[in-house]
């Protein structure tokens, strides 16, 4: 596992690559998202890991990596795909709007993108 401080720089990352796709999508194998993050194998607490960075990254994984009852529907030679969260663009639109109804300066907006 790599270090918890550099779980969301590999993230940021991956959304960069995700960004910077044509599709605005990015797939790749579980396997190779779990050695992105430092893990051999698959369980329900490096999944859940995972998904919460990504989507602290704006990032949205589908099919969910979650095991429902006692199997798992997803293998890790299975092609995952990342992609911009839907929610993560529409709270940005939302704010920028605001901000420019509320005539509040445009240079907190990196500040703002950053957090939100």
């Amino acid at each position: 596992m790599k270090s918890p401080d550099q779980l969301p720089e590999i993230a940021r990352a991956l959304a960069s690559d995700v960004e910077g796709a044509a599709s605005d999508s990015k797939r790749l194998k579980l396997r190779t998202l779990l050695a992105k993050f430092g893990y051999e194998k698959k369980s329900d607490s490096n999944t859940a890991e995972i998904t919460n960075v990504l989507s602290e990254a704006g990032l949205a994984v589908n099919p969910p990596l979650v095991r429902y009852g006692e199997s798992w529907e997803i293998s890790t030679e299975d092609w995952i795909y990342l992609s911009i969260a839907k929610e993560s663009v529409e709270i940005q639109a939302i704010v920028i709007l605001l901000l420019l109804a509320t005539g509040i300066q445009m240079d907190g907006l990196t500040e703002l993108q950053a957090c939100c």
